[in-house]
């Protein structure tokens, strides 16, 4: 691990323990900054984002084009953590699970991720998942 990705780690920590808005700023900005200089993985940085209550950057990061390569790779199951709850309950979600193809699999197995039927009830998973993939066509 290289020392900014340790850094921006100790800063994480901190803004957690504290709960202060001053310290959450500067954890923001250093995953912002590891990520920009590919210091953090694609998967931690959604994470960090999202338990700092920063949807919007999440969501960007997941949605920048120069992060294609970095999202298949590092592959989708981040977004069924505990940590990224807050993703999958934001309507955003289902784009992305659409342009992943989640949404086709789970339309077309018939399989749906833990959170329907516990977090968000199935119809609504399967209504969303619905509107996303008529609106990628």
């Amino acid at each position: 691990m290289s020392q900014q990705a340790l850094g921006t780690l100790e800063k994480f920590i901190v803004s957690r323990r504290s709960g202060r808005a001053a310290d959450r700023g500067a954890a923001v900005e250093a995953v912002r900054s590891a990520l920009r200089q590919d210091q953090l993985p694609l998967d931690a940085a959604i994470m960090a984002f999202t338990s700092l209550g920063h949807l919007d950057d999440a969501f960007a990061t997941l949605l920048s084009p120069r992060m294609d390569d970095r999202l298949y790779s590092a592959g989708s199951a981040f977004h069924f953590r505990p940590a990224t709850a807050a993703l999958c309950a934001d309507p955003r979600f289902w784009n992305i699970a659409a342009r992943l193809g989640l949404a086709r699999y789970w339309t077309v197995r018939g399989k749906w991720p833990d959170m329907c039927g516990l977090e968000i009830p199935l119809t609504v998973c399967k209504a969303e998942t619905a509107k996303a993939l008529s609106a990628g066509r």
